[in-house]
Formats: C-alpha cells, sequence, structure tokens
C-alpha cells in the first residue's frame, strides 16, 4: 500500500513502477516457446534454402557471379518463408543477371520447391536503407509463380 496523495489515504499498485515486479505473460511465453520450436512462419524454409541453391548454381554456371558471395553482393536477397517462398532482392546491381535468375525461377522454380508457390519482389534500395523494422518499400519488379 502506498499513501500516494500524502493525504493518509493508500492505495495499491501494482507494475514495473519502483519496487514493482515486471511480469511477463505466460500466453506471450507460449507463443515464443513455440515460435522458437516450429518456427513460426517459416514453413517452406527448406524450399527457400534449395531454390536459393539452384540459383546461386546457375548464375556462377553461367558467369553472372564467380562464387556464392560474389552472387549476394550483386544481388543483395533474403528468403522469407510464409504461405509461399518469399525472395527478395534489394538494389540489383545486374540488369542482365537480374533477368537470368527472374527467368531462371519462372522456368524453373515451381519444379524446385516441390509446387510450393514463389514470390519475387525487387527493391531499388539496399535493404539497409530502409531500416529494420517493418517497411513497405516502392518495388520495381514484383513477380509471382504459382505453377
Amino acid at each position: 500500500m502506498v499513501d500516494e496523495e500524502g493525504d493518509g489515504s493508500s492505495t495499491k499498485t501494482r507494475g514495473a513502477g519502483r519496487g514493482g515486479l515486471n511480469v511477463v505473460s505466460p500466453l506471450f511465453l507460449i507463443i515464443l516457446i513455440v515460435c522458437l520450436l516450429v518456427g513460426c512462419g517459416e514453413k517452406y524454409s527448406t524450399q527457400g534454402r534449395a531454390l536459393s541453391k539452384k540459383i546461386d548454381d546457375y548464375l556462377i554456371s553461367r558467369g553472372i557471379c564467380s562464387t556464392v558471395k560474389d552472387c549476394n553482393v550483386k544481388f543483395e536477397t533474403y528468403e522469407g518463408h510464409g504461405n509461399q517462398v518469399n525472395y527478395s532482392i534489394y538494389n540489383p546491381k545486374d540488369r542482365k543477371g537480374l533477368a537470368v535468375l527472374i527467368e531462371f525461377v519462372i522456368e524453373n522454380g515451381i519444379q524446385i520447391t516441390g509446387g510450393v508457390p514463389i514470390s519475387i519482389s525487387v527493391y531499388p534500395k539496399s535493404r539497409k536503407d530502409y531500416g529494420n523494422f517493418i517497411f513497405n518499400p516502392e518495388t520495381i519488379i514484383k513477380v509471382e509463380v504459382i505453377k
């Protein structure tokens, strides 16, 4: 009990104030544990990794990249896997290579992912230019491969 008003009355206080205890919701802990164990939203990570490897191998075989690291420099790529394989490319430095990459995914992607749909989004700037929070940057190319 705390006499906050200084008038002799007292009130109960709760929370993370001075001397208070900051308690994490049990529901939050359950969701966090499930996400760590199951991968929350990463349903198609195996298919996404397989697609990325095949893209890198193809670009190297075509002479567009010399190594996987070179591909990562030319095509700043990030994968995400919700209800499909999401492939994001930021600040592509080789337009011809980008066209070859997209053509490869359109022609071979569904076979590589075992039928899992693929989304490719291309952004004009580097990912770091958009910050680390949820953002909605301008897309310069958007391709959906579903069959």
